[in-house]
């Protein structure tokens, strides 16, 4: 991988994490909230931040 193709995918990583960690954020704000349905946001919002770590480790193994 070239120098360019580099940093393009550190930035790609860098931006996935972001999302990762606002993902998790909002599902810990929603669990103080009370709800059969804001229990299951919360629940989908980790699935998917935890979806998000699987693909940063497979950029990160593709680098």
């Amino acid at each position: 991988m070239n120098a360019a193709a580099d940093r393009e995918a550190t930035a790609i990583i860098e931006e996935l994490n972001r999302v990762r960690r606002e993902l998790e954020s909002v599902a810990l704000e929603l669990k103080g909230l009370k709800g059969i349905s804001v229990d299951y946001c919360s629940r989908r919002l980790i699935q998917i931040s935890s979806e998000y770590s699987e693909v940063i480790q497979k950029l990160y193994r593709l680098r």
